[in-house]
């Protein structure tokens, strides 16, 4: 994601990629509104993965199990780690998919 002619360019501090770096980090700041943003995101994503059925679950499960390095190196189970690691597992996954947990 990018953005041309920030209004407020002094809310976006250490977020510019370089060319030929491609990554950001240390210290950096966002305007909060950015940060609910993506948090609001989040949530939807996590409301409607609730909503497989059993049988999409199996699948992806199935698939995962099926080929386990293609699957950690894949862009979809990274995010999900950064997810875990900013969120916590019990945000990710919900409290119901924990082994040994009760969720009666």
């Amino acid at each position: 994601m990018g953005f041309i002619g920030i209004e407020y360019p002094q809310h976006w501090v250490g977020t510019k990629i370089h060319v030929g770096e491609g990554e950001i980090g240390g210290s950096i700041k966002v305007p909060i509104q950015f940060l609910d943003y993506l948090k609001e995101r989040a949530i939807t994503e996590s409301c409607l993965q609730q909503k497989f059925s059993s049988k999409q679950v199996e699948v992806i499960d199935k698939t995962y199990r099926k080929d386990p390095d293609r699957a950690v190196i894949s862009e979809t189970f990274q995010a999900l780690d950064e997810d875990v690691r900013m969120f916590g597992t019990d945000a990710v996954f919900g409290r119901k998919n924990l082994p040994g947990k009760d969720t009666s």
